[in-house]
């Protein structure tokens, strides 16, 4: 699956594709806010069918599989109806229905993973399996970057890709039935459904920093979303450099992020988040002041580490925070206490490019500034975040 995320997931592909079918600013936006809302409203089916499953291999699999049927349905239908009107309609409902199967995936996904691995091993073991998807990932930048520069977007290159994407999707997710997993113990559905999810995380002030600290990750996100649009259109940058190779940049600063803080392990929760978030704004900072060729560069490593460590501790904080074994409805909660940020960000942003398309490059660096002090915000609700607490409000022995 890895080799397929770069053309899907925070891509700079889907943004100078959509640009080919003459898609504005705030369509270019509904992107993250698909995949956000997507994500958030089927995470809690994922959630509520598997939080009781002692082994989750089998449910892995199954959602797995089910991301590749939008993709296959694009790529069939844009080879034989590229010329078609609604085609962007049409993507833009497949690219829903694949970000559903996504939050699907996400929660019965992070919760199987950290059951993979022990407790002494978890961010060790979490770094290796991410750098390796993230190899991948940088071979799919170039590959991409030979495709824009050889065929642009024709629509036999961009269906082959969907096509391609939906097969490797498909058949890597039978590779799940090589991991063992530990079976834990099993807790009452009562007492760890989505309900008491959110009444613990509203109960707890650790938990309501927390989620102001992510504050930085989506106004992070509101930048790279149009970043490449901005590159193209204003700093003369080339489809294909930035559609293949920002992605190798930033996927190169995530396996740098993994190393230094999964494998090796250095600092503490709290230190891997404040430097999370400066890696954030420091991006924010080199996108609005300087538009040369390695300025983006060195703005798509910076910001593939910042996501890269963020991703790698996410899921470990909400578990530990919520002092349950299995996580899977905390997770979904989450992103569900996140949408007014994952969803209102990028459609704001949208919105405010096309607002002001008169200013030119003027109007990206506006954006980009309002997001760098969102960033700027975050900082607090990390400074107040008490790492010692769990999720109940008690005085936690595991320290954080």
């Amino acid at each position: 699956m890895g080799l397929c995320l770069p053309f899907l997931i925070s891509s700079t592909y889907l943004q100078l594709f959509l640009r080919t079918l003459k898609a504005n600013n705030l369509v270019v936006g509904l992107i993250p806010v698909f995949l956000e809302i997507g994500i958030v409203i089927f995470s809690f089916f994922s959630a509520y069918y598997t939080t009781d499953l002692k082994h989750k291999r089998k449910a892995v699999i199954i959602v797995h599989l089910i991301v590749s049927i939008p993709l296959l349905i694009f790529g069939i239908t844009y080879y034989l109806f590229h010329n078609s009107p609604f085609i962007l309609t049409f993507f833009l409902i497949c690219y829903f229905f694949f970000s559903g199967s996504i939050g699907l995936t996400i929660p019965v996904w992070q919760n199987f993973i950290l059951k993979i691995f022990s407790e002494k091993n978890m961010l060790k073991g979490i770094s290796i399996m991410y750098i390796v998807q993230h190899i991948t990932r940088l071979i799919t930048g170039f590959i991409t970057a030979f495709i824009v520069a050889e065929f642009s977007f024709s629509y036999l290159s961009t269906s082959l890709i969907f096509i391609y994407m939906s097969i490797v999707i498909f058949f890597s997710s039978f590779f799940f039935l090589m991991a063992h997993e530990k079976p834990g113990n099993m807790e009452l559905k009562k007492s760890n459904n989505i309900s008491e999810a959110f009444k613990s995380i509203f109960s707890d002030k650790n938990f309501i920093y927390f989620l102001g600290n992510e504050l930085s990750f989506y106004a992070l996100i509101g930048i790279i979303s149009f970043y490449a649009n901005y590159a193209k259109e204003f700093c003369y940058i080339s489809s294909e450099t930035a559609s293949g190779y920002f992605v190798i940049f930033s996927y190169a600063g995530s396996i740098l992020a993994y190393i230094i803080f999964g494998t090796l392990n250095l600092f503490s929760y709290k230190a891997k988040l404040f430097v999370s978030k400066s890696l954030a704004l420091t991006t924010a900072l080199v996108i609005i002041f300087f538009d040369g060729k390695n300025a983006f560069f060195l703005a798509s490593f910076l910001s593939g580490a910042s996501i890269s460590t963020r991703f790698l501790i996410y899921p470990v904080m909400v578990k530990k925070l919520s002092g349950k074994e299995d996580a899977t409805s905390y997770l979904s909660c989450f992103l569900f206490l996140m949408l007014p940020l994952s969803v209102g960000i990028p459609l704001a942003n949208g919105w405010l490019l096309d607002i002001l398309k008169s200013y030119g490059k003027f109007s990206y660096q506006i954006v980009f500034s309002i997001m760098a002090a969102l960033i700027l915000t975050s900082y607090y609700f990390l400074l107040r975040l008490n790492m010692q607490e769990s999720a109940s409000g008690k005085n936690s022995r595991q320290k954080i």
